[in-house]
């Protein structure tokens, strides 16, 4: 399937939006897990947690960023759902909230992600080919390795 190569700049380029999510995170949300303020476990301990994992399996988007794709459409949807149903609408019913207004920041982000993910790519390898199957195994390739 040569329609499924993808060039070395764009490879690259992957490369760039994981190094971002890494070093973003580890300056803003690696000192809050790691040093926490409060002992309270809330919405924004969650939301942390959440962030610092995004950080850690995007330092494995550094080192194979094509396989680790997922992790950047999971990205895009739910900074895609937060900004259209919740930041948009209350924007337009009279103005964001200094949380809102800061998650915001973040989110604008996303432009990023959104930009850079090959979404031929992502249409043709994760949509268009035969899904696997629901009740046999799943053969990995020669690249796998000999694992059972």
């Amino acid at each position: 399937m040569s329609n499924l190569r993808l060039s070395a700049t764009r490879v690259a380029l992957l490369r760039v939006v994981y190094a971002i999510i890494v070093l973003g995170n580890a300056v803003m949300i690696a000192p809050t897990i790691l040093f926490p303020a409060t002992n309270v476990a809330d919405s924004h301990t969650v939301i942390s947690s959440m962030l610092g994992a995004l950080m850690l399996v995007s330092v494995i988007g550094l080192l194979q960023p094509v396989k680790m794709l997922p992790v950047l459409l999971w990205e895009a949807a739910w900074k895609s759902i937060w900004f259209f149903n919740f930041a948009l609408r209350m924007w337009l019913d009279g103005g964001l909230d200094e949380y809102a207004a800061g998650v915001l920041v973040g989110v604008l982000g996303n432009l990023l992600v959104v930009a850079f993910i090959p979404w031929g790519f992502v249409y043709r390898y994760y949509l268009k080919r035969t899904p696997e199957s629901w009740t046999g195994g799943v053969d990995l390739g020669a690249e796998a390795g000999n694992e059972q």
